[in-house]
């Protein structure tokens, strides 16, 4: 009998001894085991695959596909992203519940995916992956260089059942670091003493625990987009906490909000975006901040714009103040800089307001202004129209306006905050 043969039987053997523990799987596992050893026997294929993984590791030496070192159960969806996490790129960071078959202690699995394939899986907190303590769920998941080393962090909230008899749930918090191998680190000390110390874990107060603070602006990169972190981490914190809907009754409800994050906004919970688009022109973006209205927000869909961010040369700054509209308001961006806001002062008078942005890339400049007054004539209803103050026609209403509504050339990129 060939060695062939002998090999293929022993592999059988091995996977059919080992068969209590594949449940599922183990078809799947059997045949690519008897693909593989037929793939493995010709020696010109074996050198063409060397080859190609040398090849591949040369260019992209952390992109090596790895193995799952825990049995995992299914995919927790609300806590699976697809990220740009550095120095991975796009890929999807993927949590999943425990294989409890073998041990009512498994703990959750969580995985840096691309394609299908494993770039890395965050370590254990447990030898073997086996707790001392039932898991329920994972509750929230951020990712950040809270290290500053130029390689994306993470922090993850569990709970879990305590054995008490009364099954009492906690939270813990834990740190993941990572590195340019794309290998990440879990940072024992770090979380056992933030799980002990704080009262309340949210992803906001583990920031605070560990002193996060988002890097300070530099002259890097070109478009100095960083200058807008420390508003988009308010925001997420926001989301994160429910836009603080337990506090709502409380005194610390308006100041839970970052000191960035407009009046309107926080009102109504819903998804929000943000967006990056140099409107002016002078190779600094403008943050915009805008809701999707509901939950389930398609940002293909153009959301409501609520905000509008630009930077003074020190700080970042609103565009427009807070509130100077009043409510209902909304603005969009078209090509030449120009920026619309429609205004609603009530159900009789609206206005919309044509503006750019000054020489100094954060003074908005009003380049042009119209007004809508209705009022009721008997029974039917009249409206007035007017342009900078000056009566005009209906049709002349709608011309001028659209005269500034030029499409802009390049979409705008929506990225929904998490």
């Amino acid at each position: 009998m060939s060695s062939k043969y002998l090999s293929t039987i022993y592999i059988i053997i091995c996977l059919l001894l080992s068969g209590c523990g594949m449940r599922d799987h183990s078809v799947k596992n059997v045949t690519t085991a008897l693909q593989n050893e037929e793939e493995t026997s010709d020696p010109n294929k074996m050198t063409e695959d060397l080859k190609e993984r040398e090849t591949s590791n040369a260019v992209q030496p952390f992109f090596v596909k790895r193995e799952d070192e825990y049995p995992r159960g299914i995919q927790i969806s609300d806590q699976t992203f697809d990220v740009e996490l550095k120095p991975f790129g796009e890929v999807t960071f993927a949590s999943y519940a425990p294989d409890t078959w073998d041990n009512d202690y498994a703990d959750a699995v969580f995985l840096v995916e691309q394609n299908g394939d494993i770039l890395s899986q965050l370590p254990a907190a447990f030898e073997n992956n086996i707790g001392t303590e039932s898991f329920h769920s994972v509750d929230a998941v951020s990712f950040l260089d809270y290290n500053g080393d130029g390689f994306d962090d993470i922090i993850i909230i569990l709970s879990y059942i305590l054995d008490n008899g009364q099954s009492t749930l906690h939270n813990v918090v834990r740190y993941y670091s990572g590195a340019e191998n794309g290998i990440f680190t879990y940072e024992q000390e770090m979380s056992e003493s933030g799980s002990s110390a704080l009262a309340d874990i949210t992803i906001a107060s583990a920031k605070d625990f560990i002193g996060y603070k988002r890097l300070p602006y530099d002259d890097t990169p070109a478009d100095k987009t960083n200058i807008y972190n420390d508003v988009l981490a308010q925001y997420q914190d926001m989301v994160l906490n429910d836009f603080y809907r337990s506090l709502i009754d409380s005194d610390k409800y308006d100041s839970s909000f970052g000191d960035a994050i407009g009046s309107e906004i926080r009102h109504f919970e819903q998804d929000i975006y943000y967006a990056l688009y140099d409107i002016d022109g002078n190779g600094i973006m403008e943050l915009i901040i805008a809701g999707g209205e509901n939950r389930h927000a398609n940002p293909d869909h153009s959301p409501w714009n609520y905000d509008l961010y630009g930077y003074d040369g020190t700080n970042v700054v609103h565009i427009f103040s807070d509130m100077e509209f009043g409510y209902r308001t909304n603005f969009s961006l078209y090509e030449n800089g120009v920026i619309k806001v429609f205004y609603s002062n009530s159900a009789a008078e609206s206005g919309i307001d044509f503006y750019k942005i000054g020489d100094d890339g954060f003074t908005p400049e009003k380049i042009d202004s119209f007004a809508v007054v209705g009022r009721l004539e008997g029974e039917n209803p009249v409206f007035a129209y007017s342009q900078n103050g000056n009566e005009i026609t209906e049709n002349e209403y709608n011309e001028n306006i659209q005269n500034y509504e030029i499409t802009l050339a390049k979409k705008l990129d929506w990225i929904l905050i998490q």
